[in-house]
């Protein structure tokens, strides 16, 4: 089965995502570790996000929506700045 993520052009469409869910369905995503999970299949750097997932595992973190949208956004930019294909490979 393939990851929800394939179904993204890249990886700043899950950022622009992210905050339009509730807190409580990214956090259930956050809690199982599915992010890093499904991040790590196409990139080289889910280290990260498993710290943000832990964090809102142990409660340290009350929402993990801009946390996870930050990294990656931090990592490509915005779209002006890289073509639409960068980032999330199918």
């Amino acid at each position: 089965m393939a990851s929800p993520l394939a179904l993204l052009p890249d990886l700043k469409q899950l950022a622009t995502l992210l905050q339009g869910h509730p807190p409580t369905l990214v956090g259930e995503h956050a809690r199982r570790g599915d992010f890093s999970r499904w991040i790590g299949t196409i990139i080289a750097w889910p280290q990260d996000i498993r710290k943000i997932e832990q964090r809102y595992r142990l409660s340290h973190l009350g929402d993990a929506r801009q946390p996870i949208a930050a990294l990656i956004l931090a990592r490509y930019g915005s779209s002006a700045d890289r073509p639409a294909t960068d980032g999330l490979v199918a």
